[in-house]
């Protein structure tokens, strides 16, 4: 897990909203991201709606089936 307060990841994968705010600031999409040790990019849900958010049961279910443990 990570926070992103500086926006520099949000910028780097494209998850900014442009102006998108009610005062016309950029905003993020909510954005779930597995990825494994070498940095590849395993698995990415990004909701239809900005409200949606995953269970942490949701997001244990996709790491197992992205990184399948030996």
């Amino acid at each position: 897990m990570i926070s992103d307060t500086e926006r520099g990841l949000a910028s780097a994968v494209e998850v900014l909203h442009p102006g998108s705010s009610p005062e016309g600031t950029d905003t993020t999409a909510p954005t779930t991201m597995i990825v494994d040790g070498a940095g590849q990019v395993r698995w990415v849900f990004r909701a239809e709606r900005f409200m949606t958010r995953l269970t942490p049961d949701e997001v244990l279910a996709a790491l197992d089936e992205a990184i399948p443990r030996p």
